[in-house]
């Protein structure tokens, strides 16, 4: 029987008028699907978000990409930031929050992964290109991750991977939530591809899954260790 995970969705807006929906890109459900995951989609409602949990019967929690988080997330004051939802954080923290108290596994992607990083500590650099000066594109494009934590690699048997690139945020070690440790790297500029909770079942990756990438089993794998498999020992 598949395994029921917890999915955050992005929020969308329709053109023209007030009308904020919540949305997921199709190419999670084959992908969860190749993992023996079955997803279950959690609306934006904020502060509810702990008490529907509770019904949903859940064994994981997975945040997915999509938005911006709002500065004030990760305690900055930058208004030119675009594309956020107060109420996707909200909902989020929430996830997380319930998820830590039951010691559920749980993995961010992209924006995930910024969530996780500010929930616990951690800021973002909400322009990576203007301030990393030697920062390589991350922006639809395929790049080199080195794996730098030494159970991680010898879990997975990799050093490096390919993998897909889709955000213009990010961050590097020094904006990396102490209570996190970095398990993996961008090799060209030091942009955190990858991170983990050392006592909690939380892992987050920067790139994305879901969509084509050289980095396919690689994913599979981790997903169902988490989920399937529920070794945490990465």
């Amino acid at each position: 029987m598949p395994c029921k995970v917890a999915i955050s969705l992005r929020v969308v807006h329709a053109q023209g008028y007030h009308d904020p929906r919540d949305a997921l890109s199709q190419d999670w459900f084959p992908f969860l699907a190749s993992c023996d995951v079955l997803p279950v989609l959690i609306p934006n409602i904020g502060e509810d978000t702990a008490a529907y949990l509770g019904e949903m019967n859940v064994a994981g929690v997975l945040l997915t990409g999509g938005n911006n988080l709002c500065p004030e997330s990760y305690c900055a004051t930058d208004d030119t930031v675009g594309d956020t939802s107060g109420v996707r954080d909200k909902t989020e923290s929430e996830m997380i929050r319930f998820a830590n108290e039951r010691n559920l596994p749980l993995i961010g992607v992209c924006r995930g992964m910024h969530m996780l990083n500010a929930y616990y500590g951690g800021t973002i650099l909400p322009r990576l290109k203007e301030q990393i000066p030697n920062a390589v594109g991350h922006v639809a494009c395929q790049h080199d991750v080195e794996i730098v934590a030494q159970k991680f690699s010898e879990t997975f048997g990799v050093k490096t991977l390919q993998v897909n690139s889709y955000h213009d945020q990010g961050f590097t070690r020094q904006e990396l939530a102490p209570a996190l440790e970095c398990i993996a790297v961008s090799a060209e500029d030091g942009v955190v591809e990858g991170l983990a909770h050392p006592d909690l079942p939380v892992v987050g990756i920067q790139w994305h899954p879901e969509r084509p990438g050289s980095s396919e089993a690689f994913d599979r794998a981790l997903v169902r260790r988490m989920f399937i498999e529920r070794d945490f020992q990465a």
